[in-house]
């Protein structure tokens, strides 16, 4: 299951999508706390947020960005709880959790 229920793989082929295609199908499930992801661009990893349990809307023009270190950050809502994407475009890494608001 990785470090204290957090999973963290690279995107660079169709096997690691669907990896964390799985990965993501486990977090909304409860098994896992988060998925890190690295090497990929935040549009990406919300194409493989919205294919994922039949699709997920996640509408990239919610998405922030903080300007020159492209660190970004978009909410979406999935099986009535709230989820957070955040990460950084230049390094490529996204982080998808429970909304720091959203309860167990």
């Amino acid at each position: 299951m990785g470090d204290g229920g957090n999973m963290r793989t690279d995107l660079k082929d169709t096997r690691k999508v669907i990896h964390v295609e799985s990965l993501l199908t486990m977090l909304f499930n409860g098994d896992i706390e988060q998925v890190k992801v690295e090497g990929v661009a935040p549009s990406d990893i919300m194409d493989i947020i919205s294919s994922v349990d039949g699709g997920i809307d996640v509408n990239k023009d919610d998405m922030d960005l903080n300007g020159w270190q492209c660190d970004y950050w978009i909410s979406f809502n999935h099986r009535g709880k709230r989820w957070s994407l955040y990460g950084g475009a230049w390094y490529g890494n996204a982080t998808i959790e429970k909304h720091e608001d959203e309860e167990d």
